[in-house]
């Protein structure tokens, strides 16, 4: 008997067994469909740049003291744009200068990524500010013997910066507000929307990721003061800065991602979408 001849079979045959489809069919390609995301799902929280805990400002005088900030307590998330709004005399200020360690509290803390503030020297709170927060004052301060390139650049000069680096990178902030051209006057014969276009390149020069702004926009007319507020937001939503300004402009709520009412040294009630009306209800509020 002969022995049973093997019989090699093409590794492709056994493809699509047990079928009638012919070898060379490409079947369809099983299309993916992507599920949407779920709405409803939790997002990850954002993290705490700043904590606010139970923080009090008092200030003596002859006949006893005066208390102007009570039991603060908040959070700001990275990447919120945070208005601080209140009639004059709240309390605004004073919140801004403890949150920058210009003014020390009576008591509580002041936790900035994850440094409580409240600990550290004077030195130690001058060095901290120079490499995270951009300031912005009403009223900008001028080294008026400087040019306005270098009282721009003057920040990256104390962080000990390259005279090169420091030149690029004031030219650079001046011209993405518009200043370029006025780089070699002194800032006195600039106007004050000019200024406080200065001064946001200023603030811009180190790249911080936070900027706090005290009442930026109070010396200036309708029009400069929302070409500011607009460069404002195009910071915080394109470039995710986190931003805290204090104001007393309504008008100014709808730049911001939340708000805080502030009166006689306490926080009333917070809100994205304030009203003529909530503000006068929010005035007319009695401050326990």
């Amino acid at each position: 008997m002969e022995p049973k001849k093997s019989i090699d079979r093409d590794p492709s045959a056994a493809r699509i067994p047990f079928s009638d489809t012919p070898q060379d069919t490409v079947l369809p390609a099983v299309k993916k469909v992507d599920t949407p995301p779920d709405p409803s799902a939790k997002k990850p929280p954002k993290k705490a740049v700043i904590e606010i805990k139970n923080l009090y400002k008092n200030f003596g005088i002859v006949r006893g003291e005066v208390k102007v900030l009570r039991d603060i307590n908040f959070t700001i998330h990275e990447g919120e744009f945070l208005l601080i709004l209140g009639p004059s005399g709240s309390g605004k200020s004073t919140l801004l200068n403890a949150i920058l360690g210009l003014e020390l509290p009576s008591a509580g803390n002041i936790v900035i990524n994850g440094k409580d503030i409240t600990k550290m020297t004077p030195d130690e709170r001058a060095t901290f500010r120079l490499k995270n927060v951009g300031i912005i004052f009403q009223k900008p301060d001028w080294i008026k013997s400087l040019s306005v390139i270098e009282n721009v650049a003057f920040p990256l000069a104390a962080a000990e910066s390259t005279p090169q680096d420091q030149f690029t990178g004031a030219k650079k902030h001046l011209e993405s507000v518009g200043m370029l051209g006025h780089a070699d006057f002194r800032p006195y014969q600039l106007s004050a929307g000019q200024q406080e276009l200065v001064e946001f390149a200023r603030a811009m020069v180190l790249d911080p990721h936070m900027i706090i702004a005290d009442e930026p926009t109070g010396n200036l007319d309708s029009d400069s003061a929302n070409k500011v507020m607009e460069m404002f937001q195009a910071l915080n939503e394109k470039q995710g800065a986190t931003i805290i300004m204090v104001t007393h402009n309504i008008g100014h709520v709808k730049y911001a991602s939340r708000t805080i009412y502030l009166k006689d040294g306490k926080i009333l009630d917070g809100s994205s979408a304030y009203t003529a009306a909530d503000l006068e209800e929010l005035e007319a509020t009695p401050v326990i």
